[in-house]
């Protein structure tokens, strides 16, 4: 709890010193001017905020798409991360370890997002994220066989592993939601594609107290990691929001022409 309040009042805090907007500070999107801008249909149309609705959004297969793919980790990836320490505590670790391996995972999570970034910049966020959740699957593959006698060793690489690959994942989702949709309703339409992602630590939870136990519970965690990266591959870039960058092109062109001619 006391982490969460911390997080909260530090975010909160960045929040008032980050310009959310290049035009803000005379810049377009990617350092061009307007005139730059004008002369690339796709960069002229990124140049207005532009972006379907969440209503508009809904109809689209690609909205539901990512919806299943972000239920899918929530149960292969926020659904163990939760219970890391509930599991460190059921193979007789110290309590001491299952606070470390949250803190490191919460480390790791730097290197993981930044990476992200750079592989979505290189290969798209479609590869990008099949890359993040084989590492996660992998990891949760390498935590089904820790037992009380596995050396802390294996422990730390499996863990390590699945963190890479757990944390980078949600940076696939905004950059696509941003892609796919446009960025001007961004807020509204991922705040509902992201409600599926809630149910992963209850189930997780359950599976382990069952016959299956904790081996069970990751094995399934993994297979829905490696589904779910299946499944992002369906998403793509709606034609809606390909229209509205025309329009916008259009509208930019119209504008510096009318401008010139004042001139």
């Amino acid at each position: 709890v006391g982490l969460a309040i911390l997080s909260f009042v530090i975010i909160m805090a960045v929040s008032f010193f980050i310009v959310w907007r290049p035009q803000d500070e005379g810049l377009l999107p990617d350092g061009l001017t307007e005139k730059e801008a004008s002369e690339k249909l796709e960069e002229a149309g990124s140049a207005k905020v532009v972006g379907l609705t969440r209503g508009q959004a809904m109809k689209t297969r690609t909205f539901w798409v990512m919806f299943i793919a972000i239920f899918l980790i929530g149960i292969g990836e926020m659904g163990p991360f939760q219970n890391l320490v509930m599991f460190t505590r059921s193979m007789d670790f110290d309590i001491a370890l299952g606070a470390a391996i949250m803190s490191t995972i919460g480390f790791v999570s730097l290197f993981a997002k930044l990476g992200c970034g750079y592989l979505i910049d290189k290969i798209g966020a479609r590869l990008a994220y099949l890359t993040c959740e084989v590492l996660a699957a992998a990891g949760l593959v390498l935590i089904m066989f820790i037992t009380p006698e596995s050396s802390m060793a294996y422990v730390w690489a499996s863990v390590i592993l699945f963190g890479f690959g757990e944390s980078a994942a949600i940076v696939c989702f905004t950059a696509a939601c941003g892609q796919y949709m446009g960025v001007k309703n961004y807020a509204q339409i991922f705040g509902v594609i992201s409600l599926g992602d809630a149910v992963g630590s209850p189930l997780i939870a359950a599976i382990s107290e069952g016959a299956m136990g904790w081996a069970g519970a990751f094995g399934i965690a993994a297979a829905c990691c490696l589904v779910s990266a299946f499944v992002f591959f369906l998403a793509h870039k709606e034609k809606g929001l390909i229209k509205l960058e025309e329009q916008a092109a259009k509208e930019m062109q119209r504008d510096l022409s009318a401008a010139g001619s004042d001139n």
